[in-house]
């Protein structure tokens, strides 16, 4: 009994010093030297996170959807299914709430979502493995499958297995997860960039500071996440200026790196001629010996040169182009080669722009030929023409449309055509229009000419050039000329490409005849 009250009494003191407000435990502990000044406690609080519960929640209640971390969700969920459209007053809602709840408690899609997750981050491991057991393991494909050993087959059906799964696939293509990124300098310049799972990438770029001081350097698209590496140039070196910065409230000078190697600036001026040239040479040959069906040795020679010079400043054009062909053909045995192509061909257009895609223009173009032009019949050669014998000579003033760099089509209302026959005494200039003792022959009408250059197929370009000229003296169909050019431009190779050339030239003052001309090629060609 005395046992029974000592522990009666221990445990009451015990319970008044754990209620006292002069506990060892309690914050508002008092020091004797300082009985009013608080010490800091022995134990501190402990903290909980606060979880929202509703305040309907029962112990005995089975809780579902167990996948979801938070109870009070569960509880919420669980609730809103039992929820009916009288409590809600509202259809609508209700049709939504259900729309959701199907979302939430499918936790498949949890689940393939943490699949699609976790194999996005092992991407580049698996496809590493893949490789090794393409490289290392499918080495003796080519061997007969009796040689092969069990393993080895098992593992070369693995492997085509997986290169034939269009899952596989997919989720390699889903895995890349590129992000598109734009980093900006402090001249408000950007660069954009696609930051990829599975490759690494670098952009270059030239960053600005406020003084527009660039430096360059590289942007590294790391694999492996949304990571970024900025590299800089390494032969760029700076010079030491004097910087402020605060210190104990004062402002004092220090050394730093920050000016930027000098560099030399050249000077910019825009460009406003530009020239290029073409130059095309082909050749063709046949040989023949005891052939049964007959025939004749052919040699044959083609060579074409274009020159353009082009002026453009504002709203004013200046468009020069020359062109010179020659060619040569042998039949037979014979040891002399016939001239079978001579034309030089100068071009002159300038236009001042009048609305938008239509320009005030003028031209002037020449035709002519450079060496003595023969006509044969079998062995025999008569002497048609020489140098500005004829020539032709154009100058019209009208409209350009030209919406596209490789489009134009020029209407002239007024214009003149002139022919020009320098020797009258080896042959009749009658041949090419002119009236006997004279040398020129003057007209005044129309011109139409239609330019056009369409490329196809990395491989094709056709030029079309048709020109039309109908005079105003006697509106007859005496007065009227169509020349009509269409080339086909093969390309082989850089230096290489076949040719095929067509000209349709209808001359009422030559002959009524339609005049045609169509030739095959092969040949070198060269741009400058």
């Amino acid at each position: 009994m005395r046992e029974l009250v000592v522990k009666f009494g221990t445990y009451v003191l015990l319970i008044l010093l754990l209620g006292s407000g002069h506990s060892v435990f309690s914050q508002d502990t008092l020091t004797k030297e300082n009985p009013l000044q608080p010490v800091t406690a022995i134990v501190l609080p402990l903290y909980t996170p606060t979880i929202t519960l509703p305040k309907r929640i029962y112990s005995d209640k089975q809780m579902h959807n167990l996948f979801i971390e938070n109870p009070a969700v569960r509880y919420s969920v669980d609730v809103l299914k039992k929820t009916s459209a009288k409590d809600l007053k509202d259809k609508e809602l209700q049709r939504a709430i259900a729309v959701l709840l199907e979302y939430v408690e499918n936790d498949r899609i949890q689940q393939m979502s943490d699949s699609i997750r976790n194999y996005t981050q092992t991407n580049a491991k698996r496809y590493h493995a893949l490789d090794i057991l393409a490289t290392k393991v499918l080495a003796d494909t080519a061997a007969d499958e009796e040689t092969l050993s069990p393993i080895s087959i098992d593992m070369r059906n693995l492997y085509d297995y997986l290169m034939a799964d269009t899952t596989f696939a997919w989720l390699k293509k889903i895995a890349q997860d590129s992000v598109l990124l734009s980093v900006y300098d402090a001249a408000n310049q950007y660069i954009s960039l696609w930051i990829n799972n599975d490759t690494s990438r670098y952009y270059r770029f030239w960053p600005k500071n406020r003084n527009l001081d660039s430096v360059g350097g590289w942007i590294q698209a790391m694999p492996g996440g949304n990571k970024v590496r900025i590299l800089m140039d390494d032969d760029v070196y700076q010079a030491e200026r004097t910087a402020l910065t605060i210190v104990d409230d004062a402002l004092t000078p220090i050394k730093e790196p920050t000016n930027l190697k000098n560099v030399n600036k050249g000077n910019l001026r825009r460009r406003y001629w530009h020239y290029y040239g073409t130059f095309d040479l082909s050749f063709g040959q046949g040989y023949l010996e005891n052939w049964a069906a007959g025939g004749e040795n052919t040699l044959s020679f083609l060579s074409n040169l274009r020159g353009f010079l082009n002026y453009q400043k504002g709203s004013m054009t200046w468009e020069n182009y020359l062109y010179y062909k020659l060619g040569f053909l042998r039949n037979g045995n014979k040891d002399d080669m016939h001239k079978n192509e001579d034309l030089l061909e100068i071009n002159s257009k300038w236009g001042y722009k009048a609305y938008k895609a239509l320009s005030y223009a003028t031209q002037f173009n020449i035709q002519t030929m450079l060496f003595n032009g023969y006509q044969y019949n079998g062995e025999e050669r008569t002497l048609i023409g020489n140098f500005l014998s004829p020539m032709n000579a154009n100058l019209s003033v009208g409209m350009d449309f030209k919406p596209w760099a490789n489009f134009s089509l020029y209407v002239s209302p007024i214009g003149g055509k002139w022919t020009y026959v320098r020797d009258t005494l080896l042959f009749s200039q009658t041949r090419y229009g002119v009236k006997t003792g004279e040398k020129w022959k003057t007209d005044a009408g129309a011109r139409i000419e239609l330019k056009h250059t369409i490329k196809g197929w990395n491989f094709l370009e056709v030029t079309d050039n048709f020109v039309f000229f109908h005079s105003w003296d006697k509106f007859s169909k005496q007065d009227v000329f169509i020349d009509w050019k269409l080339q086909f431009d093969f390309k082989i190779s850089y230096f290489l490409k076949t040719t095929i050339y067509t000209n349709l030239i209808l001359d009422k003052n030559f002959s009524d005849e339609i005049q045609f001309k169509e030739t095959l090629n092969v040949g070198l060609s060269l741009r400058f």
